[in-house]
């Protein structure tokens, strides 16, 4: 009874696949590249809108002064930051450096140096899509039921909102909202902790944002603002009591 061998690889065959592979590696190391850095912007994106409300609760909710000495502890403690002369290394993941300006009003802006953006900044330019989609939905509902406000707690508010609005801002669908339409092109949108759980006259965190022409044109700080009650199609709902929210 004979033995099959099976056949290797000649040398020529070897080197056949590896300068495929070389090739194939060489074609497609831009693109990854490419991939990884706009994963790296995103990443630093989120970070920026994390470090701005983070600053901002404790500036409103632990009512605390934002000396440079409490911030570098907030941002060292809460984002790992590493403080340093020129600013905060190590949030980034491209390894640009953050810094961090409170105004004379209490306003808080973070920008990177290699992405040069603060929070309204970022959420801007990586989501004008969404963001124009997101005006589309809200203008939808309004001409279907006339009014000026919108909540999420409502019945018919359409999850599709709720969803855009957590793309557009980068952050988790776990929230309540309540929408004030300023006129056909303008719209104030409060964005709260959930309410299902919160007792009414209870106050929630809540952060406001001003939607101009498909833009985010400015956000307000984090503010402890009480939760009331209206009557939607008969039924009582619990909602943001956005008249006690302070814009600057």
């Amino acid at each position: 009874m004979q033995t099959k061998h099976r056949r290797g690889f000649t040398l020529i065959e070897m080197v056949v696949v590896i300068a495929i592979i070389g090739v194939l590696l060489a074609l497609t190391a831009p693109l990854f590249s490419s991939f990884l850095e706009s994963a790296r912007k995103t990443a630093c994106m989120a970070n920026l809108t994390t470090a701005t409300r983070t600053l901002e609760f404790y500036e409103v909710v632990e009512n605390r002064t934002l000396t440079p000495d409490v911030i570098d502890t907030i941002m060292k403690d809460s984002m790992g930051a590493d403080p340093t002369s020129s600013g905060y290394r190590g949030i980034c993941p491209s390894g640009g450096v953050y810094n961090v300006t409170v105004g004379a009003s209490g306003d808080i802006k973070v920008r990177c140096s290699k992405h040069g953006m603060t929070a309204v900044e970022t959420i801007n330019s990586d989501n004008k899509n969404i963001l124009d989609l997101l005006q589309l939905a809200i203008e939808s509902y309004f001409e279907k039921r006339p009014g000026n406000t919108l909540n999420s707690t409502g019945p018919n508010f359409g999850d599709d909102i709720k969803e855009r609005l957590a793309a557009s801002l980068k952050i988790s669908t776990d929230f309540d909202f309540r929408i004030y339409k300023v006129n056909n092109n303008e719209y104030k949108v409060y964005i709260s902790d959930p309410l299902k759980d919160v007792n009414v006259s209870d106050q929630v965190t809540v952060t406001g944002y001003q939607i101009k022409n498909g833009w985010v044109a400015g956000t307000g700080t984090s503010q402890l603002i009480s939760v009331g009650t209206e009557s939607v199609d008969g039924v009582p709902i619990k909602i943001i009591s956005a008249a006690e929210y302070q814009w600057d």
